[in-house]
């Protein structure tokens, strides 16, 4: 069965689906929060604030000298990041009663992937999708960290979280297709996402599905696929026929992805 044929069958499979009903959709990835590496717990109030704004693919942070103790090293060139934390003085006053006086302290945190304690999981990579994936002509900027899945057009970068912060490793990839999709319609590519933005989403989940289909793993990926479709559908509130309008485009990108 070749590529066209695949498509035509799972847009038909998607048209079934919606028919069925709505399948509530959810995020397939595990939203991780900023841990410290050596106590597991979680950084709190301006320090949380400070630290999940930032990109990488792990949770974990230590300083300097726990990284050091665990037999690792920062790597070269790479900076830390400020966090504070409270501290207790005790002071003898001049009536030579002991008080306890809180102090604030600063000191520097390195996210795991900024050391050499750091190693990327690469269990569970699908061949058939890395094959894809790494057979497109254009190079892609794709970056792993726990922000979230999305495609910035103006740095031309897609974010993704890591593969296993995913409930498997399909969903993975067909959230990373979904953004592969976006990166297609950058000016200097297919120039398409200046249009609808409702649209735009209903074209990169199609071509995430015709993806899927061509690796062979739609069929755990297709029923999510369906549901956000449908969701999608229902707020531009159109008629049946956008979605293959849809399709027409992200067969489009598709073809720019296979070449």
């Amino acid at each position: 069965m070749n590529y066209k044929d695949i498509i035509r069958k799972i847009t038909d499979k998607i048209i079934s689906q919606l028919q069925e009903g709505i399948i509530p959709w959810r995020k397939s990835w595990k939203i991780g929060v900023p841990l410290n590496y050596i106590t597991q717990k979680p950084y709190n109030g301006i320090n949380f604030l400070n630290l999940i704004t930032e990109e990488y693919p792990s949770p974990y942070y230590l300083t300097y000298l726990q990284c050091q103790q665990k037999q690792g090293r920062i790597k070269s060139g790479e900076k830390g990041h400020l966090i504070v934390y409270w501290s207790v003085k005790e002071i003898i006053d001049e009536e030579e009663n002991i008080k306890e006086v809180p102090i604030i302290k600063y000191s520097y945190v390195f996210n795991i992937s900024q050391t050499t304690l750091y190693t990327e999981n690469t269990e569970g990579l699908i061949k058939t999708c890395e094959e894809i994936i790494e057979n497109i002509k254009d190079e892609i900027d794709i970056r792993h960290n726990l922000r979230g899945c999305y495609y910035d057009s103006i740095r031309d970068v897609i974010s993704i979280p890591p593969i296993e912060n995913f409930e498997s490793k399909e969903e993975y990839y067909s959230s990373l297709f979904h953004e592969i999709i976006h990166w297609t319609g950058h000016k200097e590519r297919l120039n398409r996402l200046e249009k609808d933005y409702a649209f735009e989403e209903l074209i990169a989940e199609i071509g995430s599905a015709y993806l899927c289909g061509i690796a062979h793993i739609s069929n755990k990926t297709i029923e999510n696929q369906s549901a956000y479709i449908n969701g999608w559908l229902k707020q531009i509130k159109q008629e049946p026929r956008v979605l293959l309008k849809a399709a027409a485009e992200a067969n489009k990108a598709i073809n720019y992805i296979l070449k």
